[in-house]
């Protein structure tokens, strides 16, 4: 995801949160923050059709009716919110879907999100790692 939307999809996030004075950086452009801080974490990848996440996705038109056509495909990034708050601590917002997720959710939801990508650095615990921080200095979900 381009900086730009990650850093619009996490203020919305922290706007929602309420959190004041947010600082929007992602575990890759780590910088020194005084008064908190907010990782945008990636935990991997899903897949599904387009017609879930784009209203008249892969609908068809009576000028195609009869024809065949693969319906489109959209990848969809799996994020988690950690929010490094100066007084209440560090904050998790969402967990992913874990590296057991085709197991837990079943297969007739996989049929339909599809995982493309998960890597050990999609791991929670590593993920909240690479931020600096620990899974165990997580207060707050």
């Amino acid at each position: 995801m381009p900086v730009q939307s990650r850093a619009t999809f996490l203020t919305c996030v922290l706007q929602e949160l309420k959190v004041t004075r947010p600082h929007v950086v992602c575990a890759r452009d780590l910088e020194v923050l005084t008064d908190g801080a907010a990782y945008l974490l990636e935990v991997g990848w899903l897949e599904c059709d387009e017609g879930f996440v784009t209203r008249g996705g892969n609908t068809s038109l009576k000028s195609t009716e009869g024809k065949e056509f693969v319906n489109k495909r959209r990848e969809l990034p799996m994020y988690c919110v950690l929010i490094d708050h100066p007084h209440e601590g560090c904050i998790l917002w969402e967990t992913g879907c874990g590296v057991d997720y085709p197991e837990v959710w079943g297969p007739q939801v996989v049929d339909v999100f599809a995982r493309i990508r998960y890597e050990p650095r999609h791991e929670l615990k590593a993920a909240i790692e690479a931020t600096g921080h620990k899974l165990e200095d997580v207060k707050k979900m």
